[in-house]
């Protein structure tokens, strides 16, 4: 996922979260900013994937 961050915006974030309602171009990398969310967010997906609902991408 790194390499479709706005490297200039949040260089060291892993992955990117955006608010689309009042940043529809994400050009705000919001990873740092919003903890809670992002931990939220990880839980939900493995919960996901855990249920067979999604897969990590393979290469």
């Amino acid at each position: 996922m790194k390499k479709y961050g706005l490297v200039e915006k949040a260089p060291k974030a892993p992955a990117q979260l955006y608010n689309l309602d009042t940043d529809p171009g994400e050009t705000t990398n919001l990873y740092f900013k919003n903890p809670e969310i992002v931990k939220e967010l990880k839980a939900k997906l493995e919960e996901y994937k855990k249920s067979g609902r999604s897969a990590p991408v393979r290469k």
